[in-house]
């Protein structure tokens, strides 16, 4: 245990790794193979309550133009999970056949990223682990095919993107055999998921931007719709997560946003006329009002 904890690891690793231990050596006790587990007493440390970095609606809009303007490449990636709630995986996947510009909407059907091969190698640590390809696929979960609604302004820039790589598929001859949105525009390579993450890490501390994750987008996506008044029930079809109360304990965090709806709100019912907001005015102490 003082050694997992002198890697630097979180505490859902540490975890899962006393997990292991802890079974094997059990086996072995079972086996008769050891008299007894030295780990039987372990106790194991709590999970790590991960808490996302979240974008709010105006946020991410000033995030959409940065990239608009310092990085075209990366704006097309954030706007697809952050106004469309997709994966990187499903990012890395979209194809332009999926992009239905008439109805303005995205079919999820495909996600591209590395999945085990029957070729194995051996790790420095002696262990046989099997070979990863880059390629399409299965989603998620049976969910994550689903339908997704496109706002206007992503919807016009996925129209200037497709002009925009066509015009550059041709100039550099290059092939775009898998009919992607998302191409590496310095060499017409498919985008995935490990260079999205990368790219986006990049763009942030260039820009001098607060450091997230991209997973982060889709977490804010989630956020901002429920603090739009949009049913659970719905984010969680455009999620494709299966269940919404899923949704509700893992993407819908708490926002400052919401908060203070909440206290307008009792302030409505308790006081109608009382003003929202009461600004240049001095308010009596409690004790002062008796």
């Amino acid at each position: 245990k003082i050694y997992l904890n002198s890697l630097d690891l979180s505490q859902t690793s540490i975890r899962h790794e006393l997990s292991a231990l802890k079974g094997a050596l059990k086996w072995a006790a079972d086996k008769d193979l050891l008299v007894k587990s030295p780990a039987a007493t372990l106790k194991l440390p709590d999970r790590s309550k991960f808490k996302p970095s979240l974008v709010d609606a105006k946020m991410m809009q000033e995030l959409i133009k940065i990239a608009h303007k310092k990085d075209p490449q990366m704006e097309m990636l954030i706007r697809l999970s952050g106004t469309c709630g997709l994966r990187n995986a499903e990012v890395s996947g979209l194809k332009w056949e999926n992009v239905d510009m008439v109805n303005g909407k995205i079919y999820v059907e495909y996600a591209y990223d590395y999945a085990d091969t029957e070729e194995t190698y051996i790790t420095k640590q002696g262990k046989i682990k099997p070979k990863r390809k880059l390629g399409f696929v299965d989603l998620k979960t049976i969910n994550s095919d689903r339908r997704v609604p496109v706002i206007p302004d992503t919807l016009a820039a996925l129209v200037i993107l497709k002009e925009t790589q066509t015009a550059l598929l041709e100039k550099n001859e290059w092939k775009n055999e898998d009919d992607l949105v998302n191409l590496q525009i310095v060499n017409g390579n498919p985008c995935s998921p490990d260079y999205i993450d990368r790219r986006f890490a990049k763009f942030l501390k260039k820009n001098n931007l607060p450091h997230m994750r991209f997973h982060d987008l889709r977490h804010s996506y989630a956020t901002n719709l429920r603090d739009a008044g949009v049913p659970m029930e719905t984010i969680s079809e455009l999620l494709g997560h299966y269940d919404s109360s899923f949704t509700h304990k893992t993407y819908a965090h708490p926002s400052d946003a919401i908060h203070e709806k909440a206290a307008q709100a009792l302030q409505e019912k308790m006081s109608p006329s009382t003003p929202k907001r009461i600004k240049g005015r001095k308010l009596k102490k409690a004790s002062e009002s008796f």
